[in-house]
């Protein structure tokens, strides 16, 4: 498991900057933007953190990217081979995840309909698609089915289903905290994400289709993890269950006019948003929560029930809805606060003679893709055709 977190994790989310910008590029996005933004989800979003865990988000985000990907490259150019990968992708992710069925593959499934009828003449070749979409996902619902008889003796058995979890948490308290509470509302995280909604008006004018697509894929999962008794994730740092679209949620940002005022701003946001990745670097969040988690079951007694019942599983949630929203207990500024006094992970003394070398390598890298991207840029402005733009766009395969 460690040599898995150690090479699986990683290599997801990088596999996630590559598909998030080929996917800008096909939505007419100049390769130089599309890598900046690739970058931001890199080390300015929640991926950053989450690449140190064995949890299966990473690869649902990355599966949900490529599923939209290639479903828009069905949209311009339908061809059934599309369809096959979008649902080998969507396939993945329900493995990962039994909920992927309904918050992934049933929005790409509905985006793909509309897709099949529009493009598509006859019910023999729409059925055709249908079935070439399909059957991975269906494979993967096989699969997952054979694994919760094998392990739990029953479909949708396992943990989850005891101990009094269930979808109890209210509403307005789930879909608020997933957005805006201290602990662990997106926008406190990845506060970058604001310049969404300053491009969200020029991208659904130009894509409505994948405008309403990727809103819909952030929209339904707010109300089912919502409702959900550990609805930011557990104990984690952000909101764990909305990482699978925050990759998608930065295409938006690509949209945003060209002026200065707007460009510095979108600067200042994504510095802002790689200084708080970069904070839960310097100072994990095992490091904050293992102090901060022991004074608060002291202070509020949640170690037993009134009647003194120990509660020990119930004292974990109760501790996170502290957390959650209360800003004195908030990791963002309680881990700034141990950083001020040099609180940090001892790791990074290990590796101080390293760090000078690694941070050269990595603004090399980054300088020479830019400059790369400048040049295919260039290319694709002397041929003639706006960057990024598809092709070609047909009505039959």
């Amino acid at each position: 498991p460690r040599a898995l977190v150690t090479v699986f994790e990683p290599a997801v989310v990088a596999s996630t900057c590559v598909a998030l910008a080929v996917l800008l590029v096909d939505l007419e996005s100049t390769w130089r933007r599309a890598l900046w933004l690739a970058l931001v989800f890199a080390f300015a979003t929640l991926a950053w953190h989450y690449s140190g865990l064995l949890v299966a988000e990473p690869a649902i985000g990355l599966s949900t990217v490529l599923a939209v990907l290639w479903l828009h490259r069905f949209s311009v150019s339908p061809r059934g081979r599309f369809l096959w990968l979008a649902g080998a992708a969507l396939g993945v992710a329900v493995v990962m995840r039994w909920d992927a069925l309904l918050l992934a593959a049933i929005p790409c499934g509905i985006y793909a309909g509309w897709g099949i009828l529009r493009t598509r003449p006859s019910w023999r070749a729409r059925l055709g698609d249908a079935v070439a979409l399909g059957t991975p996902i269906a494979a993967a619902v096989a699969i997952n089915v054979w694994w919760d008889v094998f392990r739990w003796g029953g479909v949708f058995g396992g943990p989850q289903g005891a101990n009094g979890y269930g979808f109890n948490t209210p509403l307005v308290k789930g879909v608020f905290g997933l957005l805006l509470s201290p602990g662990a509302g997106l926008l406190v995280y990845v506060p970058v994400l604001v310049l969404a909604m300053v491009g969200a008006p020029a991208f659904f004018r130009r894509w409505k289709a994948e405008a309403l697509l990727i809103a819909a894929l952030l929209v339904v999962r707010l109300p089912i993890y919502g409702r959900w008794w550990a609805w930011e994730g557990g104990t984690t740092w952000g909101p764990r269950y909305l990482l699978p679209v925050i990759a998608l949620l930065l295409v938006p940002i690509a949209f945003i006019p060209a002026r200065r005022g707007l460009r510095i701003l979108a600067w200042s946001f994504a510095g802002i948003s790689a200084a708080i990745e970069l904070l839960g670097q310097a100072v994990p969040f095992g490091m904050y929560y293992g102090p901060i988690a022991s004074g608060i079951v002291r202070a509020y007694h949640l170690l037993a029930a009134p009647d003194g019942t120990p509660i020990p599983g119930a004292a974990s949630q109760a501790v996170n809805n502290i957390i959650d929203f209360n800003w004195i207990y908030a990791p963002i500024p309680m881990q700034i606060e141990f950083m001020v006094h040099g609180l940090v992970d001892p790791m990074w003394a290990r590796l101080a003679l390293l760090l000078p070398l690694t941070l050269a390598l990595v603004v090399a890298a980054i300088v020479r893709m830019s400059q790369i991207a400048s040049r295919m840029d260039n290319a694709l402005k002397e041929k003639g055709r706006p960057v990024g733009r598809p092709l070609r766009r047909s009505s039959s395969g």
